[in-house]
């Protein structure tokens, strides 16, 4: 909703709450509804990244693109087009 109406603050409040709430890793004891929760957190680790470099906390930004890049490093042919958006997001954070 916040990107909705051009809320880039509280865009990405929302999505550091989401991303620093969850566990590290998924549990075996976890219901099938837990499970869904962790099929959002690349594209929020992109999002933040976005977000964050955005409204210039450059760090922040380069901390989840480096996390997604790390979580996708083995990724698929579908995925690689994201991974080198990503790649190329980071490099452009590099020069700042």
């Amino acid at each position: 909703m916040y990107l909705a109406l051009g809320d880039t603050a509280s865009a990405l409040r929302v999505t550091r709450a989401y991303l620093d709430s969850m566990p590290p890793e998924r549990s075996t004891l976890t219901n099938e509804a837990d499970e869904w929760s962790y099929l959002a957190v690349p594209r929020m680790l992109r999002q933040r990244g976005d977000l964050a470099a955005a409204t210039g906390s450059v760090e922040e930004a380069r901390a989840a693109y480096v996390r997604l890049l790390d979580l996708w490093k083995g990724a698929d042919a579908e995925l690689q087009p994201e991974v080198e958006r990503v790649r190329a997001a980071l490099a452009a954070l590099r020069s700042r």
